[in-house]
């Protein structure tokens, strides 16, 4: 009998304590894609400094209002460490979004980010540089290995917690005692 795929899209991958590959350790990851093709994801509890929101305005040659706006960066993962998303509440227009799931979308940053100094962006975002990419399977192979566990999005936990609080959070939550 096959193995029917392990539903993940829109999901929260928490790193379990057997977690071998360093730079995953501790590691909260929101799913954006999960299909035939492999997945998608960012980790959202490691930020890489803050600063104003401007300087990626400059860097995508995009003109924005003069604003005092900081955002916080985030490493999303080791792939495409240039390319630049955003994990959003879906209550802005979602056209541009390259995924969505129930309550969330991404989206890249330079189809977002002037609206987001524009005051007129999403209510919840979270910006991150690189991604997390699996091949077909692989992550569902990782999942039954026991390397992560799965949980549901906590809008409270991926955009208000502090970001050093997010994985003993949602380790405690999802039924592992630290």
């Amino acid at each position: 009998m096959p193995v029917r795929p392990l539903e993940l899209l829109g999901q929260l991958l928490v790193a379990s304590p057997k977690m071998q590959d360093a730079r995953f350790r501790e590691a909260v990851i929101y799913v954006g894609r999960h299909d035939a093709q492999g997945a998608f994801g960012l980790v959202i509890n490691r930020p890489q400094g803050t600063g104003p929101i401007d300087q990626i305005l400059r860097a995508y040659r995009l003109r924005g209002p003069t604003t005092e706006q900081r955002v916080t960066v985030y490493w999303g993962g080791p792939n495409e460490s240039q390319r630049g998303y955003v994990v959003h509440s879906n209550d802005y227009g979602l056209n541009a979004a390259l995924m969505t799931a129930g309550n969330l979308a991404v989206t890249r940053v330079e189809s977002i980010v002037l609206a987001i100094a524009e005051s007129r962006g999403p209510r919840l975002t979270l910006m991150a540089y690189g991604s997390c990419n699996w091949g077909p399977g692989q992550l569902d192979r990782e999942v039954m290995a026991g390397d992560w566990m799965v949980a549901p999005p906590d809008e409270k936990l991926m955009f208000s917690e502090p970001d050093e609080r997010k994985w003993g959070l949602a380790s405690a939550n999802y039924g592992l005692e630290l």
